[in-house]
């Protein structure tokens, strides 16, 4: 061995460290992918059961990448949709206000979150007996915070723009790329939150039907131009 070469293998950790290391390097890897490829809408059994090994979880809390629903944008491809969700709130007044979750005030974790939930939304709506129990939910809860008299909830998904038509107009939030997936109107009736989901073709069909079910709050007057979301949820 020349001098060099004694040089560089002095510089080395030594054997047992060096597996050591390597050993440290595998599993914060794979506590790394199990974070992510184990909080998805539809994780597998097996992936999900890993996931949740107890050393695993207090591994990911401690470096605070143990994230309570999926990392957005992962390929980057049209499958990659972002969800926000849009109410209309009738208030007390008569007044109508519009509601983003997300909107431009909130970032981060918070964002994610809910962009997270209008995700688990739309994957509902391939499920007829789930469809309605976020927007059920939500709705609900908007009208206890307000007091309002009922909510139209619209679940609207946001496409990524591709390269040609960003060549072409670079604007991400061109109305193209916006799509609505699901509208649906709350209310409550006698203690019960009521819902009536809007058909794509333009009709009204409720959820369950029922005798007891009340005819449709009157017509909403117009939204406001600039949908807000109060400081009470962007805390």
């Amino acid at each position: 061995m020349t001098n060099a070469n004694t040089a560089e293998a002095n510089m080395l950790p030594a054997g047992a460290l060096r597996t050591g290391l390597s050993i440290f390097l595998f599993a914060h890897l794979f506590a790394v992918i199990i974070a992510i490829v184990g909080r998805g809408p539809v994780p597998s059994p097996l992936t999900s059961r890993v996931a949740n090994l107890s050393i695993l979880a207090e591994y990911r809390r401690l470096l605070h990448i143990d994230s309570a629903y999926a990392f957005p944008l992962t390929r980057a491809d049209e499958f990659d949709i972002d969800y926000v969700i849009e109410a209309l709130v009738t208030l007390p007044t008569g007044e109508a206000q519009t509601l983003l979750m997300p909107d431009s005030s909130i970032a981060g974790e918070r964002a994610r979150h809910w962009r997270m939930l209008g995700q688990y939304m739309a994957l509902y709506l391939e499920d007829a007996d789930r469809e309605s129990l976020l927007a059920t939910g939500i709705g609900q809860g908007l009208i206890a915070r307000y007091d309002a008299k009922d909510v139209d909830l619209k679940l609207k998904a946001h496409y990524l723009q591709d390269r040609g038509g960003y060549l072409q107009k670079p604007d991400p939030n061109r109305d193209d790329l916006w799509r609505d997936r699901y509208e649906a109107r709350i209310w409550m009736s006698g203690g019960a939150p009521r819902l009536l989901k809007k058909e794509n073709r333009g009709e009204a069909a409720p959820v369950a039907e029922s005798a007891s079910t009340p005819a449709l709050p009157p017509q909403l007057p117009p939204a406001s131009p600039t949908p807000t979301l109060p400081p009470s949820l962007a805390k």
